[in-house]
């Protein structure tokens, strides 16, 4: 990422970047909410590939809070940025709650226009807007604090945010702190201060690239792993499938 051309500042290794995890955010949402990845059978090819392609996009939301770390850390802060991206969320939210209220008027009521006029009070439909929504307010401070932290100690910080958010709720199968598995403003803030450390140390572009790929395509075998290896696994063993909801809740993958 660290050596497409730059122009006048602007890194364009982290456009090309929005791009892929904009792809792989549709390719979550056609696999999941499509219905497509939980109605193949299980241990068939088609399963096992299935989720060898949703290991590979899992990160995608992820990335997008880390770029926001990137991209706002050491520049001018507004608010007004979050009142453009509101509106816009706002507007097609209550222009689809128009469209089925004058076509479908039995599918939405009074609760369905609140929602789509506040989209930052719904934590289901619009999560990830609203995590962010929140998120937003706070990083001012999240930037003042990653400034005034020696190295030493932002890489302790973030050192005990990875082990407390992503290996103990991988190793003990709960969820102590309630990040709801990344989907929640907590998860965001943590990998907003990923994002703004890689750019306060400049780390874009000092790790060897074929080091860096292999790095990826390992975690990918790890998530895949600890989903579908070890249904396979617990299935010949116990003679049921179990522990296949590690999946759902590392965030090992992430880092790579």
């Amino acid at each position: 990422m660290g050596d497409i051309t730059k122009s006048v500042g602007r890194n364009y290794g982290v456009d090309l970047l929005k791009i892929t995890c904009m792809i792989m955010v549709a390719i979550i949402h056609v696999m999941g909410h499509g219905g497509i990845l939980f109605n193949a059978s299980m241990f068939t090819m088609q399963y096992s590939l299935l989720w060898v392609l949703e290991s590979i996009v899992y990160c995608a939301v992820n990335c997008y809070a880390l770029i926001t770390g990137y991209l706002y850390y050491g520049r001018s802060f507004k608010y007004s940025n979050i009142l453009r991206l509101y509106f816009q969320v706002a507007f097609y939210g209550v222009t689809i709650f128009f469209l089925f209220y004058f076509f479908h008027p039995e599918m939405v009521g009074k609760k369905d226009l609140i929602k789509a006029v506040l989209p930052f009070a719904v934590d289901s439909q619009y999560w990830y807007f609203t995590a962010y929504f929140y998120l937003f307010f706070l990083i001012p401070f999240l930037n003042k604090m990653m400034a005034s932290a020696t190295k030493k100690e932002a890489t302790i910080l973030l050192g005990s945010l990875f082990v407390f958010f992503s290996i103990v709720p991988t190793i003990a199968m709960s969820d102590p702190i309630k990040e709801n598995a990344g989907f929640s403003m907590l998860w965001l803030l943590v990998m907003y201060l990923f994002g703004a450390y890689i750019k306060k140390y400049e780390l874009v572009g000092q790790y060897n690239r074929k080091l860096s790929i292999f790095g990826f395509l390992g975690t990918v075998l790890v998530t895949w792993l600890s989903k579908c290896g070890i249904e396979y696994l617990t299935q010949r063993v116990l003679g049921y499938v179990a522990y296949n909801s590690v999946f759902s809740i590392t965030h090992l993958h992430l880092f790579f």
